[in-house]
């Protein structure tokens, strides 16, 4: 069976996007801050060998002045420097070669030192060897350049900002037929007979999506129909021979001609006899309640398992397992009577079949639940295969019985679970808050 807990609109819109829709999301801002990270620092140091440039040219610009003095000779050469800050004649042995590199120095005005574009150029005064040391600051460069690269950033960020906000309330609106689909698979119980009624959409890939889901639905429910009038027919067809067979058991055995061995093989035949009428009767009731589940009303729980509570002792006595109840009068469930009948009935005689000589089994009935505790193999249960159909926790056991009382617990809503405490076998049948 298709079944799942429905999604809410949260459910739809915020789990099930941060799993799908912020994948992509966490690609694009993954991709942004790449980018924007590269394209800042590239643009940063773009601008700084622009700005490089432009003082350089300025520098080799008032070299080209100085040259053209003629007031400069070797005597005012001191008192030239004393006149210029930012021009220096530096006297040299021999002659170097040109070059330019950026130096911080004090710059009186700022208090702090700042960095500077620097020019050495060789050149001679009256035959003597001079370094041209030229100077221009940086500070106001480098400050414009942080103003720019700082709009420039954020111009950036607004930008990439805008289209991964733009690409995910476009992604949203692309893909809510698919989510539409999902919630329609999640709410989709093949036995009830659900309508699906999957969204129209123009995508292409969405279009073979639901394409594909409701062939999948038709075929399954098809072969999900076969099987239930199947197990239906063979349960119906199997009443006869089981009849028959518990009648030529029961004439065999009144015969006054049987000896031992005989009369011994007539009670085995009996004894599997009776399971295969107890596998065909759960047989019969697991077809009801697939084909009927819907029928609920309220019913009152305290009497009708006191009901079956004093059933079981008029034609078994218990045999010597001791029951302990304590049940809360008027506890009343919404439900179908007939299925919850044959859960009570299950539950508690798996708790018999499966206890042994002066066990204990104790029932306790609350508004919120029902739980069984009985004694039983020192071991816990396989949680895995024990709702499972055709899987009995013993060899007297149909394997039918739990499944039955897991199959109306899921029709109703309800909870089952199972542990193993205190060397008890404990089933606890927690009620829905509808109740």
């Amino acid at each position: 069976m298709i079944t799942s807990k429905p999604f809410t609109d949260s459910d739809t819109n915020g789990r099930m996007r941060r799993k799908l829709l912020n994948k992509t999301l966490w690609l694009y801002l993954s991709y942004a801050i790449v980018i924007v990270t590269a394209a800042s620092i590239g643009f940063y140091f773009f601008l700084r060998n622009l700005y490089s440039e432009e003082v350089l040219e300025h520098l080799y610009h008032e070299k080209t002045t100085i040259l053209k003095d003629p007031s400069i000779n070797t005597s005012n050469v001191a008192e030239w420097n004393k006149r210029n800050s930012l021009f220096k004649l530096i006297p040299s042995e021999k002659e170097i070669p040109e070059r330019f590199y950026r130096a911080f120095y004090l710059d009186q005005n700022e208090g702090e030192m700042v960095p500077f574009m620097v020019l050495d150029s060789p050149i001679r005064i009256n035959e003597k060897h001079y370094t041209l040391r030229l100077r221009a600051s940086l500070l106001e460069n480098e400050d414009l350049i942080e103003s720019i690269l700082l709009v420039f950033t954020l111009l950036l960020i607004a930008l990439l900002g805008g289209i991964i906000f733009i690409t995910q309330l476009v992604s949203r609106k692309l893909w809510k037929p698919f989510f539409q689909t999902l919630e329609q698979l999640e709410t989709y119980e093949i036995n009830r007979k659900m309508e699906v009624r999957l969204p129209n959409t123009s995508t292409e890939e969405f279009q073979r999506l639901n394409a594909t889901v409701e062939e999948l639905i038709r075929k399954n429910s098809l072969i999900y129909n076969d099987q239930r009038q199947f197990i239906e027919n063979a349960a119906h067809e199997l009443q006869t021979p089981i009849a028959i067979l518990s009648s030529q058991l029961n004439l065999l055995s009144q015969s006054e001609e049987l000896t031992e061995q005989q009369a011994l093989l007539i009670e085995n035949m009996e004894v599997s006899n009776r399971r295969f009428q107890h596998l065909n009767k759960n047989l019969l009731l697991l077809s009801k309640l697939e084909s009927d589940s819907s029928e609920k009303e309220p019913v009152n729980l305290t009497e009708l398992l006191e009901k079956y509570l004093e059933l079981l002792q008029d034609a078994f006595g218990f045999s010597d397992i001791t029951i302990r109840p304590q049940i809360q009068q008027n506890v009343v469930v919404l439900a179908n009577s007939f299925a919850l009948s044959s859960l009570i009935e299950n539950l508690i005689s798996n708790a018999l079949k499966h206890n042994y000589e002066g066990g204990i089994i104790e029932i306790e009935l609350t508004e919120k639940q029902l739980i069984i505790r009985n004694t039983g193999a020192p071991h816990p249960l396989n949680t895995e295969q024990l709702f499972r159909r055709f899987q009995p926790s013993s060899a007297t056991g149909s394997g039918l019985g739990l499944s039955i009382v897991k199959k109306i617990s899921d029709q109703h809503l309800w909870t089952i679970e199972y542990v193993f405490q205190d060397k008890k076998h404990v089933f606890s049948l927690l009620f829905s808050s509808a109740n």
